[in-house]
């Protein structure tokens, strides 16, 4: 951890050499000064550390009458340094991070999943409708607001999901297939539920409209709700937001 600090805090790789190295080393260590990469260069030590403990030597070396040499200099300090004339160059930087921080406040890509029914540009226009297009304010958009917006809008969506990634406004959809499939009108239908008449047990079950309460080979009781007429509607966070009613049909 500490290493992938060091070209942003910045360090020098040195190498001493006189009468005590060794004892050099160890005030070091008293004085809990960071050293890394120790290696013997046969007169001496080879060695790695920060530039704030760098100028906490000069009386370990006074006192050990060791003498230092700077070898290599790392790290971001060194850089500034050494471009310090340039302004133009790191204003250039600076206005530069400005700017891909403001494109990053803007939504600049709509994705649209599980539609089947209704394409991306039909919804794409029904977005830019109520003032939501590439470009928007990403601060401005309510992901809850346009969940319920898209659910009024097509009355065949029954769940949707809205969220903001980056840049990216990422909408999911689940559409009622079964009204799609076989072209029934299910408005004038009445919510209703699926129920057992007597005593049995599921041999086969397949569901066109509504949630499954049982699964195969399973044993009812008469009265027992086969299929469900309240279908969930989960948010983002997989809690129960709202409920839509159907009735129920299945093949069991």
């Amino acid at each position: 951890m500490m290493k992938g600090l060091n070209p942003v805090r910045g360090y020098v790789t040195v190498g001493i050499c006189g009468y005590a190295p060794e004892r050099f080393l160890a005030l070091c260590a008293k004085h809990r000064i960071y050293l890394w990469n120790l290696e013997s260069t046969g007169e001496g030590y080879q060695f790695c550390l920060y530039l704030k403990d760098f100028y906490r030597l000069r009386p370990i070396l006074k006192k050990t009458k060791t003498r230092l040499v700077i070898q290599k200099r790392h790290g971001l300090p060194f850089f500034f340094f050494h471009y310090r004339k340039r302004k133009l160059f790191f204003g250039g930087i600076a206005l530069g991070a400005v700017f891909l921080y403001t494109l990053s406040l803007f939504i600049w890509s709509i994705e649209i999943e599980g539609n089947s029914h209704r394409t991306d540009s039909a919804i794409i226009k029904f977005l830019e409708a109520e003032h939501i297009s590439y470009g928007s304010l990403k601060s401005n958009l309510d992901c809850g607001a346009l969940e319920e917006l898209l659910r009024t809008k097509y009355e065949d969506v029954i769940w949707a999901s809205v969220k903001i990634q980056g840049t990216r406004l990422i909408i999911d959809l689940q559409e009622n297939l079964v009204t799609n499939q076989t072209g029934k009108d299910t408005k004038n239908e009445v919510p209703s539920d699926l129920v057992a008449t007597k005593n049995a047990e599921i041999f086969s079950i397949y569901t066109r409209a509504g949630m499954p309460q049982v699964e195969k080979g399973q044993a009812i009781k008469a009265g027992d709700i086969l299929v469900s007429g309240n279908l969930p509607i989960y948010n983002d966070s997989g809690e129960v937001a709202g409920y839509q009613y159907c009735a129920a049909d299945a093949d069991i």
